[in-house]
């Protein structure tokens, strides 16, 4: 993969574009177009990138969860922790 510096902003709207040339797979290229109805190149590989990120963002925060549940007092979660008070009891 090559990298190439930002363009001048003619290509699109905003200045953060960069060029890159990536060899890329037909058949894959072909399945996501057809998967995702989205035709245009630039358009299906920043939708990837997109889900790529969503994705990673959302498995690093369930690890971030899991560890702060096994920080906690008795590290199985809410339900294992010691009640500082008991429920009040019922009055018959």
């Amino acid at each position: 993969m090559s990298f190439a510096h930002p363009t001048n902003g003619n290509d699109r709207e905003d200045n953060n574009i960069m060029r890159i040339t990536v060899p890329l797979d037909d058949d894959l290229l072909r399945e996501a177009q057809w998967l995702t109805g989205l035709t245009d190149l630039n358009d299906l590989i920043e939708a990837g990138l997109q889900a790529l990120i969503a994705r990673e963002r959302a498995r690093r925060l369930e690890e971030q969860q899991a560890i702060s549940v096994e920080l906690q007092p008795g590290g199985q979660g809410p339900d294992q922790l010691p009640r500082l008070r008991q429920p009040p009891k019922k009055r018959v």
